[in-house]
């Protein structure tokens, strides 16, 4: 058979395709900066939004290196607030992640195509799109995994690994501050020990490589010495006390979750596989982990080395994600999953690397294909990439990124957009100064964002969990003279107690309230079992199309109640369209239902409307349907005494300009 050569590459070309990395990292910066949460979130992101800028403690592990950067990045880095900085922080390190990716794919493949793939895969997850755009450790923890995993190989490939050399020194360099910042790093090394060995095993008998290994390390340990050293000297928060060595080590080693890795049986096993399976597939869709799948097997025949270390860096990254088991968590724990997504992208990628390689050696050998070696591997890449991350992009940017900005549901299980500005800030308009605020771990580590970050909710405490302990938490309020709030809906709540709205927090009174707020607006629409409305409060004068509507109603019971009401509020336009709704079964995000109630007290009453993005500027109606619930599944609307309309105009809203 007749062979062809390949054309040579042009030397400057090739300079230039070196930069294909920082390109596609720049691309994924932009889409996630483009993309970003707005401001302040909840839980870990809140955390990791906090934490930095006023130097204390992260919960477990302490994440000291996350930490010093963070602290420097928020000082530094001066655009919007404290919390759209550390999540622009996530976003450069997602970016860095998808541009190590892509370079690391290129080392095993010397194909630019297929590793841009690789990177549009692993960019558009939408697991890792989330990590991108809000604060925390992940992003970053995924780019330090790469950088792992592309300098070792960068090493083994080298000419020069006399001593180390600096594939050797920055790979080690990589490794320490990796396990400063998110030690699942542990679960990658022995792979890449074992690869290291395979390849080099001379490497054990260099001692000047080993001594430079060492020295590498020690930047990333020695930032262990600022939790011990801030411990001791009274940060403004931490989640338990670092003020002995043992304390630390407490800390450093999450010795008291150490229950949570193997709380998991084996009966459970197969389930939570499926789950782990599930999931991939719901990140990189049917196509993506086919491809993934035959991409490591490929692997794992052409490069048995590099193909061991990847494998066993899947295996216990996987592992460690299905046997990790929160109390209370009844699927997986998928952040742990990020660093799998990161391999699971470059085996893709590998495969189509490998196929383009294929396509181009037959055309080496004579076998006719027209224009082969120009356009066809690259088409095949460049299809499995469009058919595969184009739809998963989109399914990601409607999970990442709502423009069309949602309401706050009854249980709060995670806020975004401005949801957490909303639940602390209209909060804080009503609450009593030196509260107790109870909620979950989503909402307190926003509220200590607020107080630690914008001085606001001064003198106030802030526990959680909710469940299990509220009890508790009502008589130490109490015996202190203190209020106390929750800040989402809690089973039984209204059972014995009096309840009310303070915003978006439910307000547990010893004695009901009667009279309203001061910037409530006076109303009358009563009803013919007696339930009346006596106020209502808007909280923005600027409304936008895709935005929310925070309203409070202030009802009142103008007799004892017999039944239970429940409660419709919506905006139509000036033809009667409903735009939006949201039905309560109860007032108080359902706590608190009417027949509870003693006469003539003010209840008050919080609601998000989710405004269509479609919305034009015009004079829309705020309206009211109140509605009792039959146990046959029927209902019956209840009439306005005074008109004896069922439905009963509150107040008219102007959308898209000034009220």
């Amino acid at each position: 058979m007749r062979t062809r050569s390949l054309p040579a590459i042009h030397p400057k070309r090739n300079q230039l395709s070196n930069l294909i990395p920082v390109v596609a990292g720049v691309i994924a910066l932009v889409v996630y900066w483009l993309t970003l949460q707005p401001g302040l979130s909840g839980g870990d992101s809140a955390e990791a939004q906090f934490v930095p800028y006023t130097l204390s403690i992260m919960h477990f592990t302490g994440y000291p290196l996350y930490t010093l950067v963070g602290y420097i990045w928020s000082h530094a880095v001066l655009i919007g607030d404290v919390a759209y900085r550390m999540n622009l922080l996530s976003a450069v390190s997602g970016a860095v992640a998808v541009a190590t990716l892509v370079w690391t794919t290129h080392l095993l493949t010397r194909e630019w195509l297929s590793s841009i793939v690789a990177g549009l895969l692993l960019g558009s997850a939408a697991l890792f799109w989330d990590w991108s755009t809000k604060a925390g450790v992940r992003s970053m923890n995924v780019a330090f995994m790469a950088a792992i995993i592309g300098l070792a190989i960068a090493w083994v490939q080298s000419t020069n690994t006399s001593h180390g050399g600096r594939y050797w020194v920055a790979l080690w360099l990589i490794v320490g501050l990796s396990l400063a910042h998110h030690r699942t790093v542990i679960l990658v090394l022995p792979g890449m020990g074992l690869y290291i060995l395979l390849s080099h095993p001379r490497i054990l008998r260099d001692w000047r490589a080993i001594l430079a290994a060492i020295l590498a390390l020690l930047p990333g340990m020695l930032t262990y010495i600022y939790p011990l050293w801030r411990g001791a000297n009274a940060p403004a928060y931490q989640p338990l006390p670092v003020d002995s060595f043992d304390h630390f080590l407490d800390l450093v080693l999450a010795r008291n979750l150490s229950d949570m890795v193997t709380g998991v049986t084996w009966q459970q096993v197969p389930q939570r596989f499926g789950w782990f399976v599930e999931y991939l597939a719901a990140q990189f869709g049917a196509g993506g982990v086919i491809a993934a799948t035959a991409g490591m097997a490929v692997l794992a025949i052409r490069k048995p080395k590099e193909g061991l270390m990847l494998w066993l860096a899947l295996i216990f990254l996987s592992a460690f994600t299905i046997d990790y088991r929160i109390e209370g968590m009844s699927r997986l724990n998928v952040v742990f999953l990020l660093p799998v997504l990161a391999i699971v992208a470059l085996a893709a990628g590998y495969l189509l690397g490998n196929i383009s390689d294929g396509i181009r050696r037959l055309y080496a050998r004579g076998v006719s294909f027209p224009k082969a070696q120009s356009w066809i591997p690259g088409m095949i890449c460049l299809v499995f990439g469009v058919a595969v991350s184009v739809p998963m992009a989109g399914s990601s940017l409607s999970r990442v990124y709502r423009g069309n900005e949602q309401p706050m549901h009854a249980y709060r299980e995670e806020l975004r957009g401005m949801q957490a500005f909303r639940l602390t800030a209209y909060g804080e308009k009503y609450a009593v100064p030196g509260s107790v605020v109870v909620g979950e771990w989503e909402h307190a580590a926003a509220f200590w964002y607020e107080q630690l970050v914008d001085n606001r909710w001064k003198a106030a405490t802030f526990r959680y969990p909710v469940d299990g302990s509220l009890g508790t938490y009502i008589e130490q309020a109490w015996n202190s003279h203190r209020e106390i709030y929750l800040t989402r809906a809690v089973p039984g709540l209204g059972e014995g107690r009096y309840l009310s709205m303070a915003g978006p927090l439910i307000h547990i009174l010893r004695q009901p309230e009667t009279g309203l707020p001061g910037d409530a607006k006076p109303v009358d629409i009563s009803y013919v079992d007696g339930l009346a409305l006596a106020g209502y409060h808007l909280y923005t004068d600027t409304l936008r199309p895709g935005g929310v509507l925070p309203v409070s109603l202030y009802w009142t019971a103008q007799q004892a109640l017999t039944a239970d009401d429940s409660i419709s509020l919506r905006l139509a336009d000036a033809q009667g369209h409903i735009l939006a709704q949201e039905d309560a079964v109860a007032p108080v995000l359902g706590s608190y239902p009417t027949s509870r109630w003693p006469a003539h007290v003010i209840v008050g009453d919080y609601y998000e409307l989710g405004l269509p993005p479609d919305m034009k500027p015009g004079t829309y109606r705020l309206a009211l349907v109140v509605y009792q619930r039959h146990a046959d599944g029927t209902s019956r609307n209840l009439p306005n005494r005074n008109n004896g309309n069922i439905q009963s105009a509150v107040t008219s809203i102007s959308i898209g300009q000034a009220r």
